[in-house]
């Protein structure tokens, strides 16, 4: 538990690092800071992602960073990921690179597959019982590996 709440108080941080302390909107120049980005260079990816605004681009970069961080709960993981690491290996594109070309809801919804993908599947007892039934057999089956 104690891991979820460091990695939720240190996104927090994060967060208020990269707001104007009066306004609290995000200021690119830090946000780009912290994802290793000149200020020119986060410029020309949210120009490319076809947002007008650029509170709604941020906000895009801000949801994938958190879904991520959902999953990770380290900073560094995360911007890491977002920047370096595919979104899944079929598509072979970033998180920042799918933002960068506005599909931030692509990149969200692939986010959300991989959470809710189990890491294996492990049968049921029921299955289990049905299986040996069909087998005969009264040894425990093993796991998938």
């Amino acid at each position: 538990m104690s891991n979820h709440y460091d990695g939720n108080l240190e996104f927090l941080n994060f967060l208020a690092d990269i707001s104007d302390p009066g306004t609290g909107q995000i200021v690119r120049e830090k946000l780009a800071s912290w994802l290793g980005f000149s200020d020119q260079e986060l410029l020309q990816r949210w120009h490319q992602s076809g947002r007008r605004d650029w509170g709604d681009y941020a906000d895009d970069v801000l949801r994938v960073l958190d879904r991520m961080h959902d999953q990770t709960y380290s900073l560094a993981r995360t911007l890491n990921w977002y920047c370096n690491q595919p979104v899944d290996r079929r598509a072979g594109l970033t998180g920042d690179q799918l933002v960068s070309t506005g599909r931030a809801c692509e990149a969200l919804q692939r986010l959300r597959d991989k959470a809710e993908r189990p890491m294996c599947q492990i049968p049921s007892a029921k299955q289990e019982r049905g299986a040996q039934s069909h087998t005969g057999s009264n040894s425990p089956r093993s796991r998938p590996s």
